[in-house]
């Protein structure tokens, strides 16, 4: 244990003899005997009383109140109090006028006294002290064992913590999970349990559910109190999933855009990380002339972002980026064309003469090789991209095979490919290479 002494001058005798009195394992700190030539004395005493002093003992007299340097020494024995949270700055009175001087700081204190400058008396103050540095220490280190009171800010942010966590896992559970294959409610908690190391209780897992619910964390969830679907990926949260697979979906998609070619990039998490690939070539000028065409707000932010930082203009650009007209849906971030107006895509591939390459994404994949979507009015989008390109590619992760949704734009029998990632445990994907092995390239 490490004791710094603060004193005024005049007292250092009498506590010269009180530490005499103090066991072995006490080490104090005295100034003449620590300080060495040279040293700055204020940064000195700071750092022992801020990050070596255990405790700090105050020898108050009429001298130590009105010293500058004892003020300085309690001040910063006071932040470390605040600090630590427990009590550090330790009282001993020798001029009882001299306690009562110092204020709101010491005046509720407990301390201990020096009854007058016998050895006797310096003897029993010397037991006292120590006897009372052992019944702190006792009491610190049972508090030490005993739980911090929770605070509102912490128990907040456990609980957000805990919903966000929860939500993450299900989202994965559920991802497959469509209005004709509905996971149950106790199936869904058994799938949680085996991704948590505290297993929640249906009662639990209920309330849990029902504020993830009612907070929006898995938008475009469908819970009716029994069992669960996905009515739709939404693009707050789907891009996490299976981010690896999408990465090397894109790769592989990507090689097929060549320099001078007009390519139409779908809206989607996977055709996203295709635009990030393209953008990497245009940067690197691997690609200096290239039309774009895109449903996707998110997409034309991102080719937009980089030919601004390439410093192109209105009068040269490497890149010329269009977008059809219509509304935007919120939950993919889609262009979808108003009911007065179908053929705003068509007239981009007029334009064009039409798109060399295009590149859509799809939210289902079904055991007979249908390419479904949830909403008509992007099925239909699909639908006028591969109208409209020379050659069609479907980009998908391999989680979406096996997956039906009510619409659907195309099929492996068309005069198209399908590009995923490979995954033996995925019996849908096996089949359907099975049937259609030069239909599907293989990232």
């Amino acid at each position: 244990m490490k004791i710094f002494l603060s004193h005024s001058s005049r007292q250092k005798p009498v506590v010269r003899e009180i530490r005499k009195g103090f066991p072995s394992h006490v080490s104090s700190w005295l100034d003449e005997e620590r300080l060495l030539i040279g040293d700055d004395l204020s940064n000195s005493l700071e750092s022992v009383i801020m990050t070596d002093a255990d405790y700090v003992l105050l020898f108050l007299d009429e001298s130590a109140a009105k010293s500058k340097w004892v003020a300085k020494e309690v001040a910063w024995a006071l932040e470390a109090e605040r600090t630590i949270g427990r009590s550090f700055l330790l009282p001993i009175v020798i001029d009882p006028g001299a306690f009562e001087s110092m204020g709101a700081a010491m005046s509720s204190r407990k301390y201990l006294q020096l009854k007058d400058f016998t050895e006797a008396a310096t003897r029993e103050l010397s037991e006292q002290i120590s006897s009372e540095l052992f019944a702190l220490i006792c009491r610190d280190l049972q508090r030490s064992h005993m739980p911090k009171p929770l605070t509102a800010k912490k128990a907040l942010s456990d609980a957000e913590l805990i919903l966000s966590t929860a939500a993450s896992l299900i989202r994965k559970a559920v991802f497959p999970h469509r209005k004709q294959n509905a996971i149950q409610l106790e199936t869904l908690r058994a799938v949680v349990n085996s991704q948590t190391t505290e297993q929640i209780n249906p009662t639990d897992f209920e309330d849990l559910l029902a504020a993830i619910v009612q907070r929006n964390l898995v938008p475009g969830l469908s819970y009716d109190g029994f069992e669960l679907y996905l009515v739709e990926e939404h693009a707050r949260w789907k891009s996490e999933l299976n981010h690896d697979k999408k990465v090397r979906v894109a790769r592989k998609a990507a090689a097929y855009i060549q320099n001078g070619m007009s390519v139409f990039l779908d809206a989607g998490s996977t055709t996203e990380e295709i635009v990030k690939v393209l953008c990497r070539k245009i940067e690197t000028r691997a690609i200096t002339k290239i039309s774009v065409a895109t449903t996707s707000i998110n997409h034309a932010d991102l080719i937009s972002d980089c030919c601004v930082a390439m410093g192109f203009d209105d009068e040269f650009s490497a890149v010329r980026l269009f977008v059809p007209g219509g509304q935007v849906r919120p939950g993919t971030q889609a262009v979808i064309p108003l009911p007065s107006d179908q053929r705003q895509l068509s007239k981009i591939a007029e334009h064009l003469g039409g798109f060399d390459l295009g590149l859509v994404g799809v939210n289902g994949v079904s055991n007979v090789g249908e390419f479904t979507t949830h909403e008509n009015s992007e099925a239909l989008n699909k639908i006028d991209i591969l109208r409209e390109s020379r050659t069609r590619i479907v980009v998908c992760d391999s989680s979406k095979v096996g997956i039906a949704l009510e619409r659907r734009f195309a099929e492996l029998g068309d005069d198209l490919k399908l590009i995923v990632d490979e995954d033996s445990g995925n019996k849908s994907l096996v089949e359907l290479h099975k049937s259609f092995s030069e239909k599907i390239v293989f990232a």
